[in-house]
């Protein structure tokens, strides 16, 4: 049997598509090593003291927007930071929001749309200084805020207008709705301009009537993520960098948007001709507020992707100003889609481009199941890398390029890019059933067996195997060395007292044992383990009745760091296996059903799901699982086989294989 020309990074080493001489590295800023956490840690702001001011409290004899205006103006003698709540009810306004320095807009399980026939932003930053002589047109001051947040919890919808601003348009005369890139920066939803350290985070939003979030000018240490997009409109981005912001971070991104999800965005005023169509700029402050460096876009992160729609998921655009200093990474189309490319790194919109504008981008991991082109470049840049890019769409390309660059490339083009896989099996019999598998990026999957590890080529070929004390559960793969979650005691004892629970350490070459470290932690049994940011994390067994899942983490050394509780519910016998992935945590359980967990960064639920991984799971950066199940052989012996996976909205996880049929492990 064939390996079925595995796709992930950690498996195989591709051939550049482009052939040079001698290609140099590519380096794309400081940010390119920082996680979301620590990003949140250095840049933006903590505030332990806060004032929480509910705008309930001031809605008798008031609108919905003049309630929360007295909210914030509430708040102003203090120099505590200030928390504006929204609760209890729906919010309609019908201008809005102007957030100021030191103040986090917290909407809780409720709604915050805007009213019909209302024009503007739904929520913008209090620096911005309309005109208003012409209060469309540019504005006429731009003042620093700082330390700002808008939260969404526990459900939290941010929602355009029903029925939107419709009149003439001030260029053609005609009566239409005026939604779109057209009619100017007033159509964005949420409008940041000159404020540093901030964060939005938490909500879905909807019914947008052009760009959902944009920032400009002065935009610096923010950090957005957690935000699932439903747009279905003109120029339906989701979320845009333009000229002058900096050091920012997106992650964790998903939903549909109509245009492109994250754009980063420099253009001049060229872009707008007198016979243009546009009647206003759509940044505040207008194209031309500042200019050379002051103009750029740089240091940019922006990963976890997870989007479809129509134009791009990501873009980068430049003119005569730059963007440079860009991470793009994990970027998963999550269904087929109608996009030119899942990224595009382009000149146009504009003139006084040169060669190197666009400079210093690295795109790492890209799944294309509906564009086109998994990727374009269609200007000459300069220092750009693409690694680990997949096609999934059976008439689509892998890239296409354009333009005179300097260090262009792509790395991993060679991978199997067909959407039909066979799976593997592993070569011979087991007296128990398989509890994990991992690989080493090298071409070897491990198995384990209970109380057999083995060690295969990529076609399930066996080329190392050893006895190991019963029981040895799941198991990763880390710097030429395997670490197995062993149990030698009792799993599942109501009392926490029967586990005798361990990690062993084996070279990952002969399968030598290296060390035995004890965690007496993990009370109920060590089943599974996984590898993220320097640390390892112990999933194991649970008493029947508990409504939670534990989870263990430990330093390098194996020294204790702390206990997470996944708000799960009771899974049968606990958690079996475990991987990262794109952001989220997945853990496969026992059951009938057997059960398939997601949760976010911090163990908070996402998902529950209906779908076997309780045998094996290994997550990849690229948004691809590598399942196992088990198999039975005659004369009650057992083996296992693995497969490709990818994530569903719906299911979880489905293989990637339509035809793949499922066989129910021996437990």
């Amino acid at each position: 049997m064939t390996m079925f020309s595995f796709l992930c990074l950690e498996f195989l080493i591709g051939k550049p598509a482009l052939l040079a001489a001698q290609f140099k590295d590519v380096e794309c800023g400081t940010m390119e090593r920082l996680s979301g956490a620590e990003f949140a840690r250095l840049y933006v702001q903590k505030n332990p003291d806060v004032n929480r001011i509910r705008a309930a409290d001031f809605l008798k004899g008031r609108t919905h927007s003049e309630a929360i205006e007295a909210a914030i103006a509430s708040s102003r003698p203090s120099n505590i930071f200030a928390v504006i709540v929204l609760d209890s009810q729906d919010w309609i306004i019908n201008r809005a929001i102007l957030l100021p320095s030191n103040m986090e807009l917290e909407i809780n399980a409720c709604k915050l749309k805007l009213g019909d026939g209302a024009f503007d932003n739904i929520i913008r930053s209090a620096g911005i200084k309309p005109n208003p002589q012409e209060p469309n047109g540019p504005c006429l001051s731009l003042e620093p805020v700082e330390n700002i947040k808008i939260t969404g919890v526990n459900g939290a919808i941010i929602e355009g207008t029903d029925n939107p601003y419709t009149a003439a348009n001030p260029k053609t005369g005609v009566v239409e709705k005026w939604v779109g890139d057209f009619f100017g920066w007033r159509t964005v939803g949420i409008l940041m301009a000159g404020v540093q350290h901030y964060e939005i985070s938490g909500f879905t939003m909807q019914k947008t009537h052009c760009w959902a979030i944009s920032q400009e000018w002065g935009c610096k240490y923010g950090y957005l993520h957690d935000i699932v997009f439903n747009t279905n409109v003109k120029n339906g981005d989701g979320i845009d960098f333009r000229n002058g912001c900096s050091f920012c971070f997106v992650e964790n991104i998903s939903g549909t948007t109509s245009d492109d999800t994250v754009a980063c965005t420099a253009l001049n005023s060229s872009v707008a001709s007198a016979n243009s169509k546009y009647i206003w700029s759509m940044q505040a402050m207008g194209k031309d507020f500042k200019s050379g460096s002051d103009a750029d876009i740089h240091d940019i992160v922006i990963r976890n992707i997870n989007t479809t729609g129509k134009h791009h998921g990501v873009i980068c655009l430049a003119t005569s100003p730059k963007v440079y200093n860009v991470l793009i990474e994990n970027i998963c189309e999550k269904a087929a889609s109608s996009r030119e490319a899942c990224v595009k790194i382009y000149t146009g919109y504009g003139t006084g481009y040169e060669r190197g504008n666009l400079r210093n981008i690295v795109v790492n991991n890209v799944v294309s199941l509906g564009a086109k082109y998994a990727v374009m470049v269609k200007a000459g840049v300069k220092d750009v890398l693409f690694k680990n890019i997949r096609q999934m769409r059976k008439d689509g390309a892998v890239h296409s390029f354009a333009g005179e660059s300097e260090n262009l490339r792509i790395e991993d083009l060679d991978l199997q890019q067909a959407g039909i896989f066979k799976t593997v099996i592993c070569e011979g019999s087991y007296a128990k059933h398989l509890q994990g598998i991992c690989i080493d990026g090298k071409g070897s999957i491990f198995w384990s067996f209970t109380d057999v590890l083995v060690k295969t080529d990529a076609d399930g070929r066996v080329l190392k195997q050893i006895p190991v004390a019963s029981h040895h559960g799941d198991l990763c793969y880390r710097d030429g060395k395997l670490y197995v979650a062993v149990n030698l005691g009792k799993f599942n004892d109501p009392g926490g007292t029967a586990a005798d629970s361990w990690v062993y350490v084996y070279n990952a070459d002969d399968l030598s044992e290296i060390s035995r470290n004890k965690l007496p932690e993990v009370i109920y049994g060590a089943g599974g383990m996984a590898y993220r940011d320097r640390n390892f994390i112990i999933v194991g067994g649970l008493p029947d009745g508990v409504e939670e899942n534990h989870v263990y983490e430990y330093d390098p050394d194996f020294r204790f760091v702390k206990r997470h509780v996944i708000n799960s519910g009771y899974t049968s016998r606990g958690i079996q296996t475990a991987t990262f992935s794109c952001g989220r945590w997945w853990f496969g359980c026992y059951g009938k059903p057997q059960v398939l967990l997601k949760t976010d960064e911090n163990f908070k639920l996402i998902g529950k799901y209906v779908f076997d991984c309780s045998l094996g799971i290994t997550g990849f950066s690229d948004g691809s699982f590598l399942v196992a199940r088990g198999i039975k052989l005659p004369e009650r012996k057992l083996s296992g086989r693995i497969f490709l996976a990818r994530p569903d909205q719906e299911k979880g996880l489905i293989p990637c294989d339509s035809g793949f049929a499922a066989i129910d492990p021996e437990k």
